[in-house]
């Protein structure tokens, strides 16, 4: 189930999310994060409800960020858990393996942690400074990305991690070479006049570099 590119959703108003979502449907993005934060809970249910209703049109997977219960209500496919939300441990036993469950690290203490609690993938970042999320994280950059996979593969830890934080075109190469499994972006299709093409360029990226990697590796 899991994909290689994901599209976060950023926006404070659930029309503008909602808007987004069918873009990203429209342009072929095949997983979608809805975050939103400055909601209450019925008002995040009912965006979960409509985002979901689009989704299933068009067969997208789709993710809800913090809210497990929300996401276990919507019947959705994965629920992505920041530092401060329920344990990862906690969602695995609720969910029984009826969605996915992402977690946001930062370190390799992170990664650890998330991995021994059970987590299916790990949004690992953020990559460099983002305008579409508060609060950030020491930056990574590619050296980061490059040390932590390295300390993973050293402990025989094989979980996918999913690169985020301000990510273009250009970028792929790169992380895609320290052995990220995936990328999520937001202001990259967010801004982009043709939502289509950039999504396409995105993931011609992706399958190039992750060929050239296994090539390269084999």
């Amino acid at each position: 189930m899991f994909k290689n590119l994901m599209f976060i959703t950023h926006s404070d108003e659930s029309a503008v999310q909602l808007e987004q979502v069918r873009k990203a449907c429209e342009a072929g993005v095949e997983w979608i994060q809805v975050r939103i934060k400055a909601h209450s809970k019925e008002e995040i249910k009912e965006l979960a409800k409509e985002a979901r209703a689009i989704t299933s049109e068009f067969g997208v997977l789709l993710c809800i960020n913090d809210h497990l219960h929300i996401a276990l209500q919507c019947k959705v496919d994965a629920c992505h858990l920041g530092k401060k939300d329920m344990p990862i441990a906690s969602a695995k036993a609720l969910t029984q393996g009826k969605l996915l469950i992402g977690a946001t690290c930062n370190t390799i203490e992170d990664v650890y942690s998330a991995y021994e609690a059970g987590a299916d993938y790990i949004g690992l970042g953020p990559y460099r400074f983002t305008t579409t999320k508060q609060k950030l994280s020491p930056e990574l950059g590619i050296s980061g990305y490059q040390s932590i996979s390295d300390q993973m593969k050293s402990k025989n830890i094989n979980i996918p991690l999913v690169a985020i934080g301000g990510i273009q075109v250009e970028d792929v190469k790169a992380l895609i070479n320290t052995g990220v499994a995936g990328i999520a972006v937001s202001g990259a299709l967010i801004h982009s006049n043709n939502w289509k093409a950039t999504r396409q360029s995105f993931q011609s990226e992706l399958q190039t570099n992750k060929q050239n990697t296994h090539v390269t590796n084999s």
